[in-house]
């Protein structure tokens, strides 16, 4: 195999797990939201206190937080 398609196969294993990440963490961006959503009665107002879709996606600071109880720990802070 020449080093160029040994650089595009391995380019294209990058791009894919990448977008296993990106895929998987709008899922759970998705679920926490919606989590919210549904148990507004036990926290109230906690969904308004929630950044933005694109804000809990994209944001540095947001990107370690996967965990409902770390959203929780957020909101409580806000």
């Amino acid at each position: 195999m020449s080093t160029l398609n040994e650089i595009i196969l391995y380019a294209a294993y990058a791009v894919g797990v990448l977008f296993f990440f990106l895929m998987a963490r709008n899922d759970m961006t998705y679920r926490i939201k919606m989590h919210f959503i549904d148990t507004d009665h036990l926290w109230p107002k906690a969904y308004n206190r929630l950044p933005s879709y694109d804000e809990m996606l994209g944001h540095p600071k947001h990107w370690l937080r996967w965990t409902k109880r770390q959203w929780l720990e957020y909101v409580e802070a806000a």
